[in-house]
């Protein structure tokens, strides 16, 4: 999300409100950042991610075989 923000400035708001809709539409979830350092963990942003990693796949358009993915355990 950071990266998202820093890249599209002027449609961080929007992507916010975005992120906050589709979070009410348990479509996502976010998890605050963690830190060992508390001065770091209160500025970090929080992580998004995805309930169903088929949504995920579908927003990448990333339908292949779990062996050929590189983002399989």
């Amino acid at each position: 999300m950071a990266l998202f923000v820093r890249v599209n400035q002027r449609k961080s708001r929007f992507l916010c409100k975005y992120i906050d809709l589709v979070e009410k539409g348990f479509v996502v979830f976010k998890l605050p950042g963690f830190s060992g350092n508390l001065r770091k963990e209160i500025t970090k942003m929080s992580k998004v991610y995805f309930y169903d990693p088929g949504v995920r796949n579908a927003v990448i358009n990333n339908f292949s075989p779990l062996n050929l993915r590189n983002d399989s355990c």
